[in-house]
């Protein structure tokens, strides 16, 4: 099965778009599970999401977003955890 990563800036728009395509919370991998806090998709559900307004990216720009946001979460002086990503 081919799976893709949902991600956001904020685990409240990630989580959001998560229920709104059917994902279980349960299914979340928190940042103590992975490198950056994410949901597996199906390609399926990864349909769903883009028609509910999800951005398809591409590598390079997966790999930018990821550093904006730990950049961001650093300049504010939080942590995965104090910025609620748990």
């Amino acid at each position: 099965m081919v799976m893709c990563h949902m991600l956001a800036d904020t685990p409240n728009e990630l989580h959001a778009m998560a229920d709104a395509i059917g994902m279980k919370r349960q299914w979340y991998q928190s940042p103590d599970k992975a490198s950056f806090p994410h949901y597996d998709l199906s390609l399926t559900r990864r349909a769903l999401a883009v028609a509910k307004g999800a951005k398809e990216v591409t590598r390079q720009e997966l790999s930018a977003h990821m550093k904006r946001v730990k950049a961001e979460l650093i300049a504010q002086g939080h942590t995965w955890k104090s910025a609620g990503w748990y």
